[in-house]
This record gives C-alpha cells, structure tokens and sequence, in this order.
C-alpha cells in the first residue's frame, strides 16, 4: 500500500486514495482467502469430499467477514466501528448458523470418539442399516432397503443408537 500510495499520489487526490487503498486491501484479502481455502480444500480432501467443502466454505465466509470489518474500519479510521461491526456479524452470523456448527462440532465428536465406523451396522431413529460415511455434518446410512438416509450428527450424538456388531462380525467372516 505504500507503494501504491506514492506511486498514485501524483494522480489521485488525496480524499479520494483512501478508496483506492480500500480496494487494494479488499482484492488482496479475496486473493489470501482463495488461497487459504484452496490449501485447506486439499488437506482435507483425503477424509472426506463433503467434509473438504464445508471446511472450504467456511473459510471464504470466514474470510470475506473479515476483509469486510478490515475494509469498513480502514475507510472510517476508527477501530471501535469495525470491533462494532465484527461483533454484531458474528452474532448474527453465529445465530443463523447454529445448527450447522452445532452439526459440525456433533461430526468432531464423532470422528475422535468412534462410537462406530464406516461399514458397522446400527439401528437410529426408524432406520437401519451400515453406516457408509461419516461426514462433518450428517452420517449417512445405507438401508436395507437400499434407500440411503441422512442423519444430522447432532441427532446422532444425541439418539439412542442401537450397534449390531454380530452381523458385521458374520458378514466379515463369510
């Protein structure tokens, strides 16, 4: 931006650089939240598509929520208004979003306390069948039926879940 500034100084008044800088400061942020979703999509990518996605779109709204208080504050050069503006955004971001984090955080849990795994049979709410992934947000059963059934990880850490290790075990040895 210093570069910017002297090299436009000449050109631009004064009064209206500010917006140049702002634009600048918006463009560079678009290009480091791309990036840095880009890189997370790739991590990710190896345990699971859909869970890559989400962590991916959380990152650019994340991302653009931030360069937006950054731009908003750089063009009223006051902090309190953008520590205003943050705070307001995260609220109301955080209440449209709750079931989605919660889902999220439901899906973590799952993940690091394995109350079963890809391939296990269980009984959930009025379906049953093996469970055929495990994502960030939803597990996914495969019925018997062959009907596939999405279940929130919220109501799975919550339900009662009935685990048929028996019939995997039979299953494995034929």
């Amino acid at each position: 931006m210093v570069l910017t500034t002297q090299v436009l100084n000449d050109v631009i008044p004064e009064s209206y650089l500010i917006y140049v800088q702002a634009t600048e400061v918006a463009v560079v942020g678009f290009f480091a939240i791309q990036t840095i979703s880009k890189i997370s999509y790739r991590l990710s990518i190896s345990y699971s598509v859909q869970t890559a996605k989400s962590i991916r779109s959380l990152i650019r709204v994340t991302g653009a929520i931030i360069v937006i208080a950054v731009v908003i504050s750089y063009l009223t050069q006051d902090p309190v208004i953008a520590a205003s503006i943050s705070t307001v955004s995260g609220l109301v971001i955080g209440f449209a979003a709750q079931n989605l984090i919660g889902n999220m955080i439901a899906g973590i849990y799952l993940a690091m306390t394995r109350p079963f795994r890809i391939g296990d049979r269980i009984k959930v709410f009025t379906g049953e069948g093996s469970v055929s992934d495990i994502g960030l947000l939803y597990t996914r059963l495969l019925l018997d039926n062959g009907d596939e059934m999405l279940v929130s990880n919220s109501s799975m850490v919550t339900a009662n879940i009935t685990l048929r290790k028996n019939e995997k075990e039979e299953d494995q040895k034929q």
